[in-house]
């Protein structure tokens, strides 16, 4: 319990920590790109409005990461691409350049940016179970009490760290300050919340999109030896409804996309989803 709870009242978030995790990322997008349903899945997000959350990259990589400084890297076709962060280290830069190491410094230091932002004391919730006896497990608890609020003592000291490691150049502390700014901006530029009839239902599929006519048929060459049919029906949010009203009371419009004979189903794993997060 001690070291659980010292993972937020004292986080390390080391450079090696960093950059193990971010592999870890890339190696699971890795294993995601020859998985048939997650290709599906940014294919379907290659659909969607550009504008709309949905259509953004759902997990991360080292490219999109890039934490980790490897020679193996500069030859990487993809890291031709211009890094939105990139823009940022010439602000800070007095001559406007910068190395890959100012770039993996600038992704470590917007991570514990966001680790500032939100994991505070009142976005947690701490739960314990076991065997042991009611006054013991809350001693347990009482660890958890020890958390700061590192962003509130940031506000309240001028937006100034004092939690700064031994990397306290006036590089890093520029990073630092552009990484708090940056994180602050994405907080608040999540979508509204859909379930209030207050807020417009702005769906990420819609027939413009689409060149003004649904249904999309989809083809993809799978990888595995599968046959599958995917149907999906955006709908919006049903969070405002009254939550003992039954499918039969929910008033949706359902397109059928098309007919297929007895025998094709035969030979295909149907699946029918809907989006109504979107």
């Amino acid at each position: 319990m001690d070291l659980f709870s010292n993972f937020f009242v004292d986080p390390l978030f080391t450079k090696s920590g960093t950059q193990r995790e971010v592999n870890a990322v890339d190696s699971e997008n890795s294993k995601n790109l020859i998985s048939d349903g997650r290709r599906r899945w940014q294919i379907l997000k290659s659909l969607a409005d550009d504008k709309h959350h949905f259509s953004k990259f759902s997990t991360g990589n080292r490219i999109t990461l890039p934490a980790c400084v490897d020679k193996a890297d500069s030859n990487d076709n993809e890291k031709k691409d211009k890094h939105p962060l990139e823009d940022i280290l010439k602000d800070i830069s007095k001559d406007g350049k910068y190395t890959d190491e100012d770039l993996s410094e600038l992704v470590r230091a917007t991570l514990l940016a966001f680790h500032i932002r939100h994991y505070r004391p009142h976005n947690m919730t701490a739960v314990v179970v076991g065997p042991q006896t009611l006054n013991e497990l809350e001693s347990w608890v009482t660890r958890f009490g020890q958390i700061p609020d590192r962003w509130l003592m940031n506000k309240k000291n001028g937006d100034k760290d004092d939690n700064s490691d031994d990397n306290s150049s006036e590089k890093w502390k520029a990073m630092q300050t552009a990484a708090a700014k940056l994180v602050e901006e994405a907080s608040n530029d999540a979508p509204p919340v859909s379930d209030e009839e207050t807020v417009e239902h702005n769906s990420a599929f819609r027939p413009e999109l689409q060149g003004g006519k649904w249904p999309v048929i989809v083809t993809t060459k799978p990888i595995q030896s599968v046959r599958k049919l995917v149907l999906f029906f955006p709908l919006p949010p049903v969070l405002n409804l009254d939550q003992s009203a039954t499918s039969g009371e929910l008033q949706c419009e359902t397109v059928l996309l098309f007919d297929l004979p007895y025998l094709v189903l035969t030979h295909l794993s149907l699946s029918i989803i809907s989006l109504v997060w979107i």
